[in-house]
């Protein structure tokens, strides 16, 4: 194990909540570890699984990132992105939803991309990847839903009110997205996932690239990359809703690549204070494989 035990133990004695880390060198296979196989809420990071889903299907010819979709106002999803604020009736190819589900997690389109694939599909991936400990039971719009005590039964009416009660932090900690019946991985898992993809032993070469490509296009950069230094390419998936903080990819580092998951649940305080503790830990990990001083 690269990281001291007693390094991460005494990191996460700090850390507000419960922490989760896997990290592992592409090329070494040296590994740092705390927690890594604790089952953890995913927020949206599971979206990543998804793009790799979506693309099996590309590579299988079941359809093509140039397909387009008409988005209208049925299909709107509260929380992160800007598809539901478009108007009505536009058409979005399926490589552009991709984009957007995963560079700025835009939940509407990743509603409409899960609504493409479906849970059988997603759960193939995942069986597939030998994700032993993932779940993915709630769409995109459940988990949101859920998060602020409301499910899709309602009808149209569930967007202004989940919009609502975002707006004023009324969340329902007792709801089955905050429970163990939620979206939830490992660290373990979810560096496998990319690490697979690395290794090319899940999708088509032209695939892999557009896979990766999509998530160096992370434009949210608070947890992974932040403390790295300047010019280190990442790609990378975040997640986050009140008392989760995930963020999970492959770092390009100067002495080769390392996939690495973070995830913390439970944790209370401020959004930024809990970001810049995970953007501490993950230059703690960059320095494990490349030197304090690279």
């Amino acid at each position: 194990m690269a990281c001291p035990a007693k390094d991460l133990t005494s990191f996460a004695k700090t850390f507000t909540g419960v922490l989760g880390v896997s990290a592992v060198h592409l090329e070494t296979g040296e590994q740092v570890a705390y927690n890594s196989d604790h089952p953890l809420l995913t927020a949206s990071t599971f979206k990543s699984i998804l793009l790799v889903s979506l693309l099996e299907m590309v590579d299988v010819q079941k359809l093509s990132l140039d397909d387009r979709i008409t988005f209208t106002a049925t299909k709107r999803v509260a929380g992160s992105g800007v598809l539901k604020l478009m108007r009505s009736d536009t058409e979005v190819s399926i490589g552009d939803l991709a984009v957007l589900m995963i560079t700025i997690s835009d939940n509407t389109a990743s509603q409409m991309l899960f609504d493409v694939v479906g849970h059988d599909r997603i759960q193939h991936t995942i069986d597939r990847l030998g994700l032993t400990r993932t779940r993915i039971p709630l769409s995109p719009k459940e988990m949101l839903l859920g998060i602020v005590g409301l499910d899709a039964s309602m009808g149209p009416v569930a967007f202004d009110l989940s919009m609502e009660r975002l707006l004023n932090r009324e969340y329902d900690f007792e709801s089955r997205a905050y429970s163990s019946e939620g979206n939830i991985s490992t660290p373990a898992d979810m560096c496998r996932l990319f690490r697979r993809i690395h290794n090319n032993e899940v999708l088509s070469c032209e695939s892999k690239r557009t896979f990766l490509d999509i998530h160096k296009g992370q434009q949210l950069r608070t947890v992974i990359p932040h403390r790295l230094p300047a010019g280190t390419v990442c790609a990378h998936k975040t997640g986050q809703f009140e008392l989760v903080s995930c963020d999970v990819g492959i770092v390009y580092s100067r002495h080769g690549p390392y996939a690495i998951a973070l995830m913390a649940n439970g944790a209370r305080g401020d959004r930024i204070e809990v970001n810049a503790a995970l953007a501490a830990l993950s230059r703690r990990v960059f320095d494990e494989f490349n030197g304090p001083e690279a």
